[in-house]
């Protein structure tokens, strides 16, 4: 019985101390697109020509030539901004319908309530993204030191397509989501802790 019992404290002492190292973060949802339109606080600069279509979980431009980008300020509607401290990846959801021969670059700007900007441009960073692209293209959140992480109040996506003898090209891109989520590894930890928390009671 004694040695149940030390068994009990030394679960609830890994539990904290995994706990304390690793606090529970999860995913962040900047923008799902969920009947996305652009009025209110929503801008965005394009051809005339550009086509927008929102859908009920996904939101779809069609180019016909340049750039095209939209931002959206108060991020969620709140006050204060959205939270992101401890987040460490940004991940941003779409399909490319259609693009030159080189693909579609994709670019995410995010800003705290301060003004300070981080720019990512996954074009660059992974490659441009050829027409029949489906799927989430995600990077390292390195934010700039200084970086209010309690109140993103801003963020701004565009892209834009380029043919390797006509600039610009027509090109279809369909955002679906945008957020920030923790590392792999803290995620798996903070999964072995709930884990933890649910054996014990089962056996208490």
């Amino acid at each position: 019985m004694r040695t149940q019992s030390m068994s009990r404290r030394g679960v609830g002492l890994a539990l904290g101390l995994a706990l304390g190292s690793a606090p529970a973060f999860g995913l962040v949802q900047i923008e799902s697109f969920d009947n996305y339109t652009t009025g209110g606080n929503v801008a965005s600069f394009a051809a005339t020509s550009t086509v927008i279509t929102p859908g009920a979980t996904d939101w779809t431009v069609d180019v016909q030539g340049g750039g095209f980008g939209f931002h959206f300020d108060d991020t969620g509607n709140t006050p204060n901004g959205i939270d992101i401290t401890g987040e460490t990846v940004l991940e941003v959801d779409f399909s490319v319908n259609a693009g030159g021969d080189f693909g579609t670059t994709v670019i995410v700007v995010l800003e705290d309530k301060n003004g300070l900007q981080s720019v990512y441009d996954f074009g660059a960073l992974q490659g441009n993204f050829a027409a029949g692209f489906s799927g989430t293209a995600s990077t390292p959140l390195t934010l700039p030191g200084g970086f209010d992480t309690t109140g993103l109040n801003f963020f701004h996506v565009q892209a834009n397509s380029f043919d390797s003898t006509v600039d610009p090209v027509p090109y279809s891109v369909t955002f679906s989501d945008l957020r920030v989520v923790p590392e792999p590894a803290s995620a798996a930890l903070v999964s072995l802790g709930a884990g933890l928390v649910g054996l014990r009671r089962r056996r208490a």
